[in-house]
C-alpha cells in the first residue's frame, strides 16, 4: 500500500505531535523562501497532502495550486515561558490541531498615505500653495480638480504634484493636466 505523502512547506522540522496527528504519512520537507508557489508545482503535484507555514498571498497559491488536494496548517498554542535568571522570556508553541484551508479570499484598498508635504521636496511655490489651501500630508490631495481650485498653484505646480504622487504610487487622472 503506498503511503500518503505530505509537502511540508516550513523553515522548521515538523514536531513528532504534528506528525503523530497525520498518521503514517511520508514527509516531504522544502525548506527554502520562494517568491511564489508556483516554484513548487512538480512537488504540489506529486504529493497527496500540503501542509504550509507560509503569508497569506502563498497560502492562496498553495490552494489554487493544489485542486483538490488538503492544504492544511497548524494551529499551536504560543506560550511565553518566563526567565527565572531575568533574561528575556522564551517562546515556545505547542501544537493542538491541523486545520484545512478551504479558501482565501484577500480585500485589500489604499491605505491614505500620511507623508507630510514637508518631506516631499516640492518648489517653494507649490509648497507655499498647498500650505496656503490646507493640504499638510499626501491623504489631503483628493482631486485634480480641488488642486486647480488652489489660489496661485499653475500647471507647472499641478504637474509636479502629480509627477510626486506617482513616485508614491498615486495616480490622479491626467486628463486635467495639460502638456
Amino acid at each position: 500500500m503506498k503511503k500518503i505523502k505530505v509537502l511540508w512547506f516550513s523553515r522548521h522540522a515538523m514536531t513528532k505531535e504534528q506528525r503523530a496527528s497525520l498518521g503514517d504519512v511520508e514527509i516531504f520537507q522544502v525548506n527554502k523562501t520562494i517568491q511564489s508557489a508556483y516554484e513548487l508545482q512538480k512537488e504540489i503535484e506529486d504529493c497527496d497532502i500540503i501542509a504550509v507555514v507560509a503569508p497569506i498571498g502563498l497560502q492562496e497559491q498553495f490552494l489554487r495550486l493544489a485542486g483538490g488536494k488538503p492544504v492544511i496548517m497548524a494551529v499551536n498554542d504560543r506560550r511565553i515561558i518566563k526567565q527565572e535568571d531575568g533574561s528575556e522570556d522564551k517562546v515556545e508553541f505547542h501544537f493542538v490541531k491541523w486545520e484545512r484551508l478551504l479558501r482565501i479570499e484577500v480585500v485589500k484598498e489604499n491605505f491614505p498615505n500620511q507623508t507630510p508635504i514637508e518631506n516631499c521636496v516640492f518648489s517653494v511655490c507649490t509648497y507655499n500653495c498647498l500650505k496656503r489651501a490646507m493640504i499638510d500630508k499626501i491623504s489631503d490631495i483628493e482631486s485634480i480638480e480641488q488642486l486647480m481650485m488652489v489660489r496661485g498653484l499653475g500647471q507647472n505646480s499641478l504637474k509636479e504634484i502629480v509627477n510626486k504622487l506617482s513616485e508614491y504610487g498615486i495616480k490622479l487622472p491626467e486628463s486635467a493636466v495639460k502638456g
